[in-house]
């Protein structure tokens, strides 16, 4: 509250996505809808375009630096892969299956931000 950190703050927003995603997931079992939170890796984009130190670090990396079509490749797999139907809550990248940390697979914490995101938009999940 007293600081902000871009840094920490697109790492805890990393953290959300999955914890959110395990929810989901849970909350859509036995309906047929299956849902992943994918890494798509770095992509050439245009985030770093204000930064003009970024844009160095950016050019001085490209080689190591996914295409968008390369970085599109693993949320395609997700969608499209058949057989992925019992992995719907897990986290991907590179097209498999991929590590969490411990804080990542909190349960209780992934049901608390679901209940703290529909009580904020106003969201009644039955």
């Amino acid at each position: 509250e007293k600081r902000y950190s871009r840094g920490f703050a697109y790492c805890h927003s990393k953290l959300a996505n999955i914890l959110f995603t395990r929810e989901l997931a849970k909350r859509l079992q036995g309906t047929g809808v299956t849902t992943y939170a994918v890494h798509p890796g770095v992509v050439r984009s245009e985030l770093v375009r204000h930064s003009s130190l970024l844009c160095l670090l950016w050019r001085l990396f490209s080689p190591f630096v996914k295409t968008a079509r390369e970085g599109a490749q693993t949320s395609l797999h997700c969608a499209l892969a058949e057989g992925l139907e019992p992995l719907s809550g897990k986290y991907f990248s590179d097209c498999k299956r991929t590590w969490v940390s411990p804080r990542a697979r909190n349960n209780k914490t992934a049901e608390r931000l679901w209940n703290v995101s529909c009580e904020l938009l106003g969201i009644r999940w039955e």
